[in-house]
């Protein structure tokens, strides 16, 4: 929802800055990556990491929230919940991961989430579209013509 407000005043690439800085600034510190800073001296740990910070998580970033101007934020909402299930589905056939029971049963529940908030938001926006019976219809009328008389 906040990424919505944002994105109407701040480009993509600035929301993402802040954000990535400020969720760096929390977590470093808890991390324990000063623990294993030995493992920054190999050249191809550098590479492994700035291709998965610049790609899976900036620039995903990025389209995410130049995606909120175009759609709902209740629809990105939705849509975010299936990114880990795609994760997990190209572990699983492209790099041969295992695909563990509680996976599974997460993959389960995300796709229930999505499909119970789709169909009800279907059943409460066609009980708000169901038409006016006549007598309520000549009802409010009247009350309207007599409100006109008071005023």
């Amino acid at each position: 929802m906040i990424g919505k407000f944002v994105s109407r005043k701040y480009s993509s690439i600035t929301i993402t800055a802040y954000s990535m800085l400020c969720g760096s600034i929390v977590l470093l510190p808890i991390s324990g990556l000063h623990n294993r800073l030995y493992l920054f001296q190999e050249w191809e740990v550098w590479v492994w990491a700035l291709g998965s910070v610049l790609i899976s998580t900036i620039l995903a970033y990025i389209l995410y929230t130049a995606g909120l101007k175009y759609i709902e934020a209740g629809k990105a909402a939705i849509l975010s919940t299936v990114e880990p299930i795609v994760a997990i589905l190209v572990g699983v056939l492209v790099f041969r991961d295992v695909l563990t029971g509680w996976q599974l049963l997460g993959i389960v529940l995300v796709l229930s989430s999505v499909l119970l908030a789709i169909f009800s938001k279907r059943k409460n926006s066609k009980n708000l579209q169901q038409p006016v019976p006549p007598s309520l219809h000549l009802s409010l009328i009247k009350s309207k013509r007599q409100t006109f008389k008071v005023l």
